[in-house]
């Protein structure tokens, strides 16, 4: 038997998500005294492992993750890359040049744009936040819908089509809202 020990923290070990916040919430605590300003950055303008915040100009954002790199490397952290507003994001954060996903969102810093993610249609299973092989995906017209929704819909399928959309900002909120009230109608008519 081999054993190893992990000095990365990667995406699918359970325990990495707490303790990248932990040591993120040490660091705050160790540079508070020596730069506020940083310390209460990491600390309050964090969503899990994005780090966000707006300043009047771009030597004060460019300032801002100057020092947050020079704290990083001091615990042998490293930031992917900072985007700003008005620049296109760096090559490593951005799968298409153009866009950062942040927060659950899509950010196109170039316009300073943000964009609500709208899940693709589908009725498979997912497994370990993929789509099932083979998964079928709605691309046609609402002509064809009826023919694409299975002959068995469940409370717990519509329930989960009606949760899939993320809106952080509230957007949609209009639109959610007669989601939720249709939902409602559903589990009143139906009896399991």
């Amino acid at each position: 038997m081999s054993e190893g020990v992990i000095t990365t923290l990667i995406y699918g070990v359970k325990s990495v998500s707490a303790q990248s916040e932990y040591a993120l919430e040490l660091l705050a605590d160790n540079i508070e005294k020596e730069d506020e300003e940083l310390s209460k950055f990491i600390r309050e303008s964090r969503y899990c492992d994005d780090l966000g915040e707006s300043k009047k100009d771009e030597q004060g954002c460019s300032s801002l993750t100057g020092r947050a790199d020079k704290q990083f490397s001091r615990i042998s952290l490293e930031c992917k890359g900072w985007s700003m507003s008005g620049k296109p994001p760096p090559e490593r954060v951005s799968k298409d040049g153009l866009s950062v996903n942040v927060a659950g969102l899509t950010w196109i810093p170039e316009v300073d744009v943000f964009e609500i993610k709208i899940p693709p249609l589908h009725f498979s299973r997912r497994s370990r936040g993929r789509l099932d092989h083979g998964a079928e995906i709605f691309t046609g017209s609402f002509g064809e819908f009826e023919k694409f929704v299975p002959a068995n819909l469940t409370r717990r399928i519509v329930a989960s089509k009606c949760a899939s959309l993320f809106d952080l900002p509230g957007k949609l909120t209009p639109l959610t809202i007669g989601l939720k009230n249709d939902l409602r109608k559903v589990v009143q008519n139906t009896g399991g």
